[in-house]
C-alpha cells in the first residue's frame, strides 16, 4: 500500500471489503461483496475505494469512512451548522 492518506483504501485492503464506521451502522459497500478481492490486492482496493467514493462513501473529519446515508447526514449537519 503506497498511499497511507486514502483511509478507504486502506480499509478495503486490510478488511477485504469496505463498511461503514458509524457506531452501530452495518452497512457495506456491496461490490466488495459481490467482487472478492483478487491479486494484487492493492490494485482492488483502489478499484474499489473509487467505486465507493463515486457512491457517495466518504471520510469525515475524524478519518471514519461513512456510508451513503451516514455521509448524507453528516454532510447535513456539518455544512448547516456552518
Amino acid at each position: 500500500m503506497n498511499d497511507p492518506e486514502d483511509i478507504i483504501k486502506n480499509l478495503a485492503y486490510t478488511e477485504l471489503l469496505i463498511a461503514c464506521q458509524k457506531p452501530g451502522c452495518q452497512n457495506l459497500f456491496q461490490r466488495t461483496i459481490e467482487e472478492p478481492s483478487a491479486d494484487p490486492v492493492d490494485e482492488w482496493a483502489k478499484r474499489m475505494a473509487n467505486f465507493a467514493r463515486e457512491a457517495g462513501w466518504i471520510v469525515d473529519a475524524s478519518g471514519r469512512v461513512l456510508c451513503t446515508m451516514h455521509s448524507r447526514l453528516w454532510r447535513d449537519t456539518t455544512y448547516n451548522d456552518e
